[in-house]
């Protein structure tokens, strides 16, 4: 079943037929016509400094009946939804070299029916970042799943962090 899900709805992957010339990609949803994958897997997720740079990859099977190329088959940006997809990223700030602003990479080789594909990218972590403070950290996304917006969640931070130093400036009196 896992094998056969379509990749456009469940697994944050989508098919885009991309210009094989220079300019800014144009991705076009490529549904059906032989072109299926499965999520096979992901690298561990890094934690980069600020101003550093790194790279992940996701890995998807071809488990359709067309040879993926490169440059024809790309790793979508999607939202949160993981269904709006071929979108500006909302994480624009991160990109490194992605092959599109809407496409963080494509294969580098040809991935015949039956194989993995592997869409590699980098990433830099804009300055002045602090570690797991980013509104794609899991930290702000935990406070969201119980109903705390971003903003409100940097305030509290820096409210409890002022009411800490009033407190020790006090005991130290």
């Amino acid at each position: 079943m896992r094998r056969r899900a379509s990749a456009l709805v469940a697994l944050v992957f989508a098919f885009a037929t991309l210009p094989l010339a220079g300019g800014e990609a144009a991705a076009n949803f490529v549904v059906g016509n032989g072109y299926s994958a499965s999520y096979s897997g992901e690298s561990a997720f890094t934690a980069q400094p600020a101003a550093t740079t790194g790279q992940f990859s996701a890995i998807f099977f071809n488990d359709g009946s067309q040879l993926w190329r490169p440059g024809q088959v790309g790793l979508l940006v999607c939202l949160a939804d993981k269904t709006t997809c071929n979108v500006p990223s909302p994480n624009a700030a991160y990109t490194s070299n992605w092959y599109s602003t809407t496409v963080y990479a494509t294969t580098t080789t040809l991935v015949p029916p039956g194989s993995n594909g592997f869409f590699i990218y980098n990433f830099r972590v804009p300055d002045n970042t602090l570690p797991g403070v980013t509104r794609t950290s899991l930290f702000p996304q935990s406070a969201a799943a119980v109903g705390i917006d971003f903003a409100s969640l940097c305030q509290t931070i820096c409210d409890l962090a002022l009411r800490r130093a009033r407190f020790r400036n006090n005991v130290r009196a």
